[in-house]
């Protein structure tokens, strides 16, 4: 059985598909923990040396993805906007 992508149109773009996958880089400690937890939808997989998460976004959890794009966000966000995210909310 063959699925479809997920579609939606982008002005004067045409319409674009939403990926199946995302490569999304975290520490180490949440990126194996969410692997031993669903082996299904996360992965680890190298680059060069360093590891990240692979994420089957269809097999994937949508409030277990907004995590670890809020962990890697703060991983790499500035420290005047990580303070600033921290102290709003």
């Amino acid at each position: 059985m063959v699925k479809a992508a997920a579609a939606f149109r982008e002005a004067n773009r045409g319409v674009r598909y939403a990926p199946a996958r995302e490569n999304v880089f975290v520490d180490d400690a949440p990126r194996e923990a969410i692997v031993a937890f669903d082996p299904e939808a996360y992965e680890t997989l190298w680059w060069g040396k360093s590891p990240y998460l692979h994420v089957h976004l269809r097999a994937a959890k949508a409030k277990d993805v907004a995590e670890l794009l809020r962990l890697a966000w703060e991983r790499k966000a500035p420290k005047r906007l990580l303070a600033a995210a921290t102290n709003n909310g």
